[in-house]
Formats: C-alpha cells, structure tokens, sequence
C-alpha cells in the first residue's frame, strides 16, 4: 500500500535500540543498565559505531537520517533519538521525501 503509515512504538525503538547496541555494536554496558537520558558517548559509541548505528536504524524502520543539523539536536540522548525515529517512521513514505 503506497503512502501507508508505519505505527512505530517509541518504547520498542528505545528497546530495539538497547538491543542494537549491546548486541551488534558491542557496547559492553548490560541493556538493562542504559537508560533513555544516557547520551551515544556515554554508553561509549564512538563515531564509527555512531555511523553503524545510523545505517541500521535507516534500515529496521525505513526511515532516511541525513540532515547532520537536525540529527545533532535530535541524537543528545538515547530517548531524545528514539522520539525522532518514531517521528520519522510514523511520516507516510511519500511525505518523507518531499523537501
């Protein structure tokens, strides 16, 4: 269905981002442990793994991330970065690439 909305929860993405990072960016910081105000540094995700991160978020919920400008005031926390993805995703495709 074109132009279909996808319902993202934002709980799942701060779950799914968790998930993400301990498991395939190997932050050695138990899941349970990272909180939704920790910041990407905090949790020690270095530029690279930002980039990782970037790409496998843009894949999971089909979501572009390219405005440097508004993903560094969108990135400062885990929580703060899982609203904007939720934002994102809940946009309908056709909507998210018209400038």
């Amino acid at each position: 269905m074109e132009g279909a909305m996808m319902v993202v929860d934002r709980a799942q993405v701060i779950k799914d981002l968790k998930h993400i990072l301990v498991e395939e960016l190997f932050i050695d910081i138990p899941e349970e442990e990272i909180k939704e105000e920790d910041s990407f540094t905090d949790v020690g995700l270095d530029s690279i793994g930002w980039v990782e991160l970037v790409t496998i978020v843009e894949d999971k919920y089909g979501v572009e991330i390219e405005d440097a400008e508004d993903l560094a005031e969108n990135s400062r926390t885990l929580g703060i970065f899982a609203s904007y993805i939720t934002g994102k995703a809940q946009l309908p495709a056709a909507a998210s690439t018209v400038s």
